[in-house]
């Protein structure tokens, strides 16, 4: 009896969570778990604003593998946007996709000057709190940003 012939299909991918993230970029990461029996040849990553429609790509790598981790840097991208995206691997069969995962940019750093009755003057960062000394009606504000 002649054994069955293996069916080959496309990679299986795993999305994992996106590294490095600032304002403007951030380093996607993926994986491929399995070849589905023919090396891949290539991989990249979808990413698009949330909410939109159309999928932007990384440049394709040209790679030989067989499984293993893999990633893009993506660079301008909005500050303080919600993105999402998905890892993606090709072998002869075709192109397998990592589920969707997403991740936020830092926001814009706005700064308020708050001046009291003592001609004191205090800077507050809307992304990472005071900048200069902090006391406790400052501190107070913190709660109404």
């Amino acid at each position: 009896m002649i054994p069955p012939v293996p069916v080959a299909t496309v990679p299986a991918v795993t999305t994992v969570a996106a590294s490095g993230v600032t304002r403007t970029q951030a380093t996607l990461n993926g994986s491929i778990t399995s070849d589905g029996g023919y090396n891949c040849t290539q991989v990249n990553f979808g990413y698009r604003p949330q909410g939109t429609s159309t999928w932007q790509y990384t440049t394709t790598q040209y790679v030989i593998l067989i499984a293993g981790a893999f990633s893009a840097t993506v660079t301008g991208l909005s500050p303080g946007t919600a993105y999402e995206f998905e890892a993606q691997a090709y072998n002869q069969v075709g192109w397998g996709e990592g589920q969707i995962d997403s991740f936020t940019t830092a926001d814009v750093a706005r700064w308020i000057n708050i001046y009291w009755q003592t001609d004191e003057k205090y800077s507050w960062n809307t992304v990472t709190g005071p900048a200069a000394k902090t006391c406790t009606k400052a501190a107070a504000l913190s709660a109404a940003l």
